[in-house]
Order: structure tokens, then C-alpha cells, then sequence
């Protein structure tokens, strides 16, 4: 549902360090079937910001942010989205940290939700979108700047898209995603991530971060 940071990237952080800010920039695309027996497609642009605070091996993740513009494909016709907001609430738990032998494992759980409006021709339509999402990411950093992860997440959450007065209650077909990312570590605490998801809900994003 939202383009966001990668869960916990710096693993060889100071202890000094208590946060992170990142802003990111994407595209999704989610496979939609709604109770009815009709299915959709759904893609769209969405910029976030994303605010970490560390704590020991957990980290408190708060995102907001846009849907810039997108499609909706459903029986009936191509739909315009858009623009809407994006919110996000997670907690990721670094379970194995990294040594120079064995990589970091990171557990993550979220909460979101999103809300923007459809359009065809003279009808409207409002779509909101709410997301539960548990996810483990494995990754390993080298050379001390490149630090590539992979990352499996599992979701779903009601989907509710009224026209005219009538909701149609929907979900995700697939509820899986796979992820392959890197973090390139930059001097003066800042970072630049990137990530691309080829199976499940697709998508693609990157951005840039800064430590503190």
C-alpha cells in the first residue's frame, strides 16, 4: 500500500543514534477482488515520509504522505486516481544482529491505511484502503557503504470503494510480497535505499535518509 524505507537498514549503528528521517518516492501496483465477484487493478504514485526512532533492537516506525496520481482497472473502465494521503504506523524488532560471519534479520509489523477518489466520465467515486502488514527482512552489509537485503511480507485489510451512495467491500488477491533492495550507506549519516517487488503486490521505490 505505501512506498516506504527499508525496516532497520543501518545495523551497525552507533548507540548514539536515536532516529531517522527518510523520504521516498514510488510506484504499486495491487490486485484487487471485491466480494461481488469483480476484480480490479490498481496502480498508483505515492511519495512518504518516514520518521524511525530507535529503541535497543526496536525500532518505531511513523510515515505520512501522498498518492500523487494512479489507475484503477475495473470492469466498467479505467478509472483516474487521484490525489490522496497515506498514513502508516509499524514497530520492526532487529532479531539477529549483523556480525562480519552471519547477516541481520529484522521482524517488522505495520498499520496503514490509505484514501483517495476515482473518476470516469461524470462518475465519482471514493476508495480507502486499510493495511495490516508483518514482514522479516535478511540482509548484509559490505565494504561498509552496500547493503543489500531481501524481504518477505504478508498483508491484507478491508478495501471500500463507494459509488453513488454503494460501497463495494473488497481485498488483496495475492496478500504476499517479495522484496530485493539495497541501502547504499553515504558519509554524514545519510543513506540512499532503494527496493523492487516482482511478485505478489508489485512495485517499485527509492529514496534518500538521514541519521541522527
Amino acid at each position: 500500500m505505501t512506498c516506504a524505507g527499508p525496516e532497520d537498514p543501518d545495523t551497525q549503528r552507533p548507540a548514539a543514534l536515536v532516529g531517522r528521517t527518510s523520504a521516498s518516492f514510488g510506484w504499486a501496483r495491487s490486485h484487487l477482488f471485491f466480494f461481488d465477484g469483480e476484480e480490479a487493478t490498481f496502480d498508483k504514485f505515492a511519495s512518504v515520509l518516514s520518521s524511525d526512532l530507535f529503541f535497543g533492537k526496536f525500532t518505531v516506525t511513523l510515515g505520512a504522505g501522498s498518492i500523487i496520481e494512479g489507475t484503477l482497472k475495473a470492469p466498467g473502465g479505467r478509472r483516474h486516481v487521484g490525489p490522496g494521503w497515506i498514513g502508516a504506523a509499524g514497530l520492526s524488532w532487529r532479531v539477529l544482529d549483523e556480525t562480519p560471519e552471519i547477516p541481520y534479520l529484522v521482524f517488522s509489523a505495520t498499520a496503514g491505511a490509505a484514501a483517495t477518489s476515482t473518476r470516469i466520465d461524470d462518475e465519482r467515486g471514493n476508495y480507502i484502503g486499510v493495511d495490516f502488514r508483518f514482514g522479516a527482512t535478511l540482509g548484509k552489509t559490505f565494504f561498509g557503504w552496500l547493503s543489500p537485503y531481501v524481504a518477505l511480507r504478508a498483508f491484507g485489510g478491508p478495501i471500500f470503494w463507494t459509488i453513488a451512495g454503494e460501497t463495494a467491500v473488497g481485498n488483496d488477491k495475492y496478500h504476499v510480497q517479495g522484496a530485493l533492495g539495497s541501502v547504499f550507506i553515504l558519509p554524514a549519516g545519510f543513506d540512499i535505499f532503494i527496493e523492487g517487488n516482482p511478485g505478489g503486490e508489485q512495485g517499485a521505490f527509492g529514496g534518500v535518509g538521514v541519521r541522527y
